[in-house]
């Protein structure tokens, strides 16, 4: 092959269409810092684990399939959204008549109050106690004052707090509630919270830096966008285009190579093509999941650094997925629920009461279809629903050949199963006759090539030396990453944003967008 000229060669190349890449694109495209920015993304689409799906019968509803929302204290996001002009609204939280069933009671959060109505044999101190006073006072006890701290503050404070000897980087969450508090306890915070990983072995000094507001005593908001979350990186990508970026759809990275001249040579394979297809890039941005970047080619430069194993391995994804039904009517409300969540220790974890067509702008009066998020589950709940599908329908994570097309799952393809499956466990979780669903979708975000719906920290390592170091992971190779999976915000938004403008402004010459705080603390 001949060699490239200048004018061939690409100033940034960004791989990875998720919401880090895209708002990398536009941030350099918006600041004509480079002549030449592309983007390059495995699927056909534009959002990542951002996906908002139109269900059957809604036309004016969204059900996501990923990300769902966003924190009033995320001033980051909250800047881009109102900068881009996107509409939003409050995500519905409910309210202590929010439902919980747990070992085969019924019961609402304002029941915690009353020990009887609670059917775990907790402590006596334990008692009268919802779940999240529980995590918080076992949390005030190990690192007292923590939960008035700002991010910036507990960031350099962190190393100062231990339990029994460890420091709390060397301790899992899961470890830190069973020296603390009764297994019942801890059983209770795992089963009420909904999902598996609220009591897992997680790095502890992460958690913590992680739930601050959440735990905190500060009103916390969320909200999401009237158009669904992934309107957020789909405007990104228009804009993007707009400032003359370019972006390229059904492109997957095989690997990169480092050339006499300084550019680094990309090799791509194209869905549905033979053949493979070579790009020139002087800077590379690699915004990519962990399991993306583990799938590159053996002989990528990255994996001839030990030091770049060892921290691509300090993450690990954590499996989830969702399923929605559909409606003819939103029954909930016989119950007197007309938003929030239920949650319960069976496989479906937490359901999600949503919308209703006919009371969306736009929509049909006489239309009662009605949206329910019969399961969203982590962890071990996953491999329950995982197992109605067969290999060839929904593939296993594998070790694809790099000849070979990834199979990107269709959100759409439920097994009738599955579906008769979940609408008993929400008939028993709900406790009356309910009409049957008409429409389903899944999504389980453990498959290739996203490798987990979110990313935590291991114990023992120090999230705060990996993180900018993992940003550029080779000294002498322009060569970058971002993405949530080595934030300290993980599995948000805010913490793809934060990475994405580490690498921004530590090693591509931009400041900090006007949009922002100008004291914003991005994190280590």
């Amino acid at each position: 092959m001949s060699k490239n000229s200048a004018s061939d060669v690409i100033d940034v190349a960004i791989i990875g269409g998720g919401v880090s890449g895209v708002y990398s694109g536009w941030r350099l495209a918006s600041a004509k810092e480079q002549e030449r920015v592309e983007l390059f993304e495995l699927s056909d689409r534009i959002g990542g684990r951002l996906f908002s799906v139109v269900p059957e019968g809604m036309p004016n509803v969204r059900a996501e399939v990923g990300g769902m929302r966003y924190m009033n204290y995320q001033k980051l996001v909250v800047g881009l959204i109102e900068t881009l002009g996107l509409p939003f609204r409050e995500f519905p939280l409910g309210d202590e008549n929010n439902l919980f069933y747990l070992r085969g009671h019924r019961f609402k959060e304002s029941d915690f109050s009353d020990p009887s109505k609670i059917p775990y044999f907790l402590r006596k101190e334990e008692e009268g106690k919802i779940p999240r006073a529980l995590l918080r006072s076992v949390i005030q006890s190990v690192a007292p004052g923590v939960l008035k701290m700002t991010a910036q503050e507990f960031q350099e404070r962190k190393h100062e707090f231990s339990c029994d000897g460890l420091g709390l980087h060397e301790i899992g969450l899961w470890d830190l509630l069973e020296r603390n508090l009764s297994i019942e306890a801890v059983n209770l915070i795992r089963d009420a919270a909904g999902y598996d990983g609220a009591v897992s072995n997680v790095n502890c000094a992460d958690m913590i830096a992680l739930a601050l507001h959440h735990l905190g005593e500060g009103p916390l908001k969320e909200y999401t966008l009237v158009d669904g979350l992934d309107a957020l990186p789909r405007k990104l990508g228009e804009k993007f285009v707009d400032q003359g970026g370019t972006v390229h759809s059904n492109h997957r990275l095989l690997t990169f190579h480092p050339e006499p001249d300084g550019t680094l040579r990309l090799l791509f394979k194209e869905t549905g093509r033979d053949g493979v297809i070579e790009k020139r890039a002087r800077k590379l941005i690699l915004a990519m999941p962990q399991r993306s970047l583990a799938m590159l080619g053996d002989d990528c430069p990255l994996f001839q650094n030990r030091q770049f194993q060892d921290d691509l391995s300090s993450v690990v994804g954590r499996p989830a997925s969702k399923i929605f039904l559909g409606y003819d009517r939103p029954w909930w409300r016989d119950l007197g629920i007309t938003s929030g969540r239920g949650d319960t220790d069976y496989p479906l974890r937490q359901c999600y009461y949503f919308n209703t067509e006919g009371e969306q702008p736009g929509g049909d009066p006489g239309n009662t279809n009605s949206l329910l998020m019969a399961g969203y589950h982590d962890g071990n709940s996953v491999e329950f629903w995982s197992a109605f599908f067969d290999g060839k329908t929904f593939p296993h994570r594998l070790r694809y050949n790099p000849d070979d097309d990834l199979h990107l799952i269709d959100p759409k393809e439920v097994p009738p199963e599955l579906i008769r499956e979940a609408h008993r466990q929400v008939q028993m979780i709900h406790g009356i006759d309910i009409p049957e669903p008409y429409t389903a979708l899944y999504m389980d975000w453990e498959q290739d090539p996203y490798g987990g719906a979110w990313h935590t920290w291991r114990v023992h390592v120090r999230s705060d030396e990996i993180m900018p170091r993992i940003r550029k992971p080779l000294t002498d190779l322009p060569v970058y990453i971002c993405g949530e999976a080595f934030s300290q915000e993980q599995g948000w938004v805010q913490g793809a944003l934060h990475t994405a403008e580490h690498v921004l402004q530590d090693h591509l010459g931009l400041s900090m967008p006007d949009f922002s705080p100008a004291d914003h603390y991005l994190d280590p």
